[in-house]
């Protein structure tokens, strides 16, 4: 055998050898994965699954008992009284949060009010937009019922909504007393209604936030040319888009504007005048981004199988439960930053069985390690937007430290996955 061909052999040798170790490597870190999420994820869930039904049995009686308040909440809220959505979104063994949107009438806020988007920045963390009269004048009696609730310029203000659904929670708690004596209201500067209902020997805080159903796509919103951008899914991947832009082009509203208490957003004061500040609503895409990671069928064939839906939803408990440890470094991520990131790797990866989990949470820990670096973490839909922007230089760097060392020690030895889970629990 020439020199050459003794030399290809060994290459050959070589990678044969390096694959099987990265076999190796990869199976331990799915096995693992499996086990853990076993352990500390499953019940995780199970336990906030349980939280949101108590929380969503509540919250929807005391707001359907709204009708009877106050006519000025039927006007504005119509038929969504009593219709709400609750979200999980941090918690720990003594309290846990969620947030529940209550939407306006959809029909009357179509007919009387625009909506106008703010100019992107790329220092703003949040997307923004206020809620404007179509006719702001003595004329339009159609209005009449909405002014108490504008600004001098016609702009819907969602502090002055916030108070009436805080006034209005208020009188039912007074009255329907009986029905919710482990509910109390606490008072909010902004008005915004906070409920802390006692479940046992923890509590659960709840946020009611106003918001407006929005159909179509805020203007400049990138849509992906597929879904997931794979070769691996071909055809299928742009018949979900073409599905998506169906059912947007339909009227099926995927976004919403959320009133929630007001916290600066950088940016907004260089381009605009303040005096707009209370009139801001932000942009929430939350249901176009639960579409893309839930998938759903085309043409009777699943784009997405049962089992990737369940993959990616336990990929992001596992994050939820590193998030909540008492000692967590990663306590200033939000939903919305894990939301993100998910959504980037969903669009990365084909393969979301559950047997490369572990896989996926290692890839999911090094993106976040390199976007900390970096201090970018491009919005889904907006590219140019980068929600690691209001991050405290500080706070970062010390967060990249702990997702660093914690890659180095799960990759070293795969079952230290069991100690960074184990420590959120004590």
């Amino acid at each position: 055998m020439t020199m050459a061909g003794r030399c290809c052999d060994e290459g050959k040798r070589k990678n044969a050898v390096e694959l099987e170790e990265k076999d190796q490597k990869s199976n331990a870190l799915n096995k693992c994965a499996s086990s853990a999420i076993e352990q500390f994820v499953i019940p995780h869930m199970e336990e906030s699954a349980r939280c949101s039904q108590l929380v969503l049995r509540i919250v929807k009686t005391l707001t359907g008992n709204l009708v009877h308040i106050d006519p000025r909440l039927v006007e504005c809220f119509g038929d969504n009284l009593g219709k709400v959505d609750a979200t999980y979104v941090a918690g720990g063994t003594k309290l846990k949060e969620f947030i529940c949107t209550l939407a306006l009438d959809s029909g009357k806020i179509d007919k009387l009010f625009q909506i106008t988007t703010f100019a992107r920045d790329i220092n703003i963390p949040d997307l923004c937009a206020i809620c404007k009269a179509k006719d702001y004048s003595a004329k339009n009696e159609q209005l009449s019922d909405w002014t108490e609730f504008l600004n001098d310029q016609g702009n819907l203000i969602p502090e002055k909504l916030n108070r009436l659904l805080y006034e209005g929670i208020e009188n039912a708690l007074m009255i329907y007393g009986d029905e919710f004596e482990d509910v109390s209201l606490v008072e909010a500067p902004s008005g915004v209604v906070t409920l802390i209902i006692k479940d046992g020997g923890h509590r659960l805080s709840v946020k009611l936030v106003v918001s407006v159903l929005c159909s179509g796509l805020p203007p400049g919103a990138r849509m992906p040319v597929r879904w997931p951008n794979h070769p691996y899914a071909k055809g299928k991947s742009k018949a979900f888009i073409k599905k998506i832009h169906k059912d947007i082009d339909s009227g099926m509203r995927m976004w919403c504007l959320v009133g929630k208490e007001f916290s600066p957003v950088k940016g907004v004061g260089k381009a605009h005048n303040e005096e707009l500040t209370p009139s801001l609503w932000y942009i929430s895409m939350a249901t176009l981004e639960q579409r893309f990671i839930e998938g759903e069928k085309v043409d009777g064939e699943d784009m997405t199988q049962t089992e990737e839906n369940k993959c990616r939803e336990l990929v992001l408990s596992f994050f939820h439960v590193l998030r909540e440890g008492p000692e967590s470094s990663l306590k200033i991520l939000t939903d919305r930053h894990l939301q993100t990131l998910l959504l980037w790797e969903c669009n990365r990866h084909g393969n979301w069985s559950t047997d490369v989990i572990g896989e996926r949470v290692f890839s999911m820990l090094r993106r976040l390690r390199d976007d900390l670096k970096l201090n970018t973490l491009p919005d889904f839909f907006y590219v140019d937007l980068n929600i690691f922007s209001d991050l405290s230089t500080h706070l970062r760097r010390a967060m990249h430290s702990a997702v660093r060392q914690m890659l180095k020690n799960i990759e070293y030895d795969p079952e230290n996955m069991f100690y960074y889970l184990s420590v959120t629990e004590q």
